[in-house]
């Protein structure tokens, strides 16, 4: 069924801008990506009420991954936390025209619900109640510490963000800061697991969809 654009959708251009003036830093980061696939496919759909009014719209579905270079913090020292798997994120972007100012519909990551909880054995991030359940079960310091260093080791994960992209495919920025605004203005596309908008309450673009539009417009697929 077509899906309308509401009064409150926003353009490829006005989030762009948004992103820029308020999260410069996506920009930076867009470097850190790099770009698998991308499909740009027109489709035609119709809604209950208007079968003689179909409506055309462009679907582009990307697949890209984080590069996986050393990151250098602020002190121009080599960042020791560094994700671990190669994860990958499908990127929806479904468009009324192949224009930088068209409305859309748009999803960065899968549309899988965070789960609740990570299992311990595969994230190298001890948690607060294992490390007291490990303090009380191995009292000798030195055992304690093996104990701690033979579970970095082996966990393959740095971290619950790592683990859910990579078991999941879902990208944090997107699920938690960027879905629920998406939803509240009638631009997401598909299930909304998250509606609750966060603080700052600002819409923009991920570096992942950053580095696909760019992408785009150098390949002269969308207009400017």
């Amino acid at each position: 069924m077509a899906r309308r654009f509401t009064d409150d959708a926003l353009t490829l251009r006005q989030v762009w801008d948004l992103t820029y003036q308020n999260k410069r830093n996506r920009f930076d980061f867009k470097e850190r990506d790099v770009i698998k696939k991308v499909v740009v496919e027109e489709i035609m759909s119709l809604s209950i009420d208007r079968l003689d009014q179909p409506m055309k719209k462009f679907r582009i579905t990307s697949f890209s991954y984080p590069q996986y270079k050393p990151y250098i913090n602020v002190k121009g020292r080599r960042s020791k936390k560094q994700r671990t798997v190669r994860h990958q994120y499908d990127v929806t972007i479904e468009l009324e025209s192949l224009n930088f100012d068209s409305r859309f519909f748009w999803r960065c990551g899968s549309q899988r619900k965070w789960p609740n909880k990570v299992p311990q054995k595969s994230i190298k991030t001890i948690r607060r109640e294992t490390m007291q359940r490990w303090k009380e079960k191995y009292p000798d310091p030195r055992r304690l510490r093996q104990i701690i260093k033979r579970h970095k080791k082996n966990a393959p994960y740095l971290d619950n963000g790592d683990y859910i992209s990579q078991e999941y495919g879902i990208n944090g920025d997107f699920y938690w800061r960027i879905q629920p605004i998406l939803y509240s203005k009638g631009m997401l596309f598909g299930k909304a697991w998250n509606k609750d908008i966060p603080k700052d309450n600002e819409l923009f673009f991920d570096k992942h969809t950053i580095n696909i539009i760019l992408w785009l417009l150098k390949n002269n697929k969308i207009a400017h």
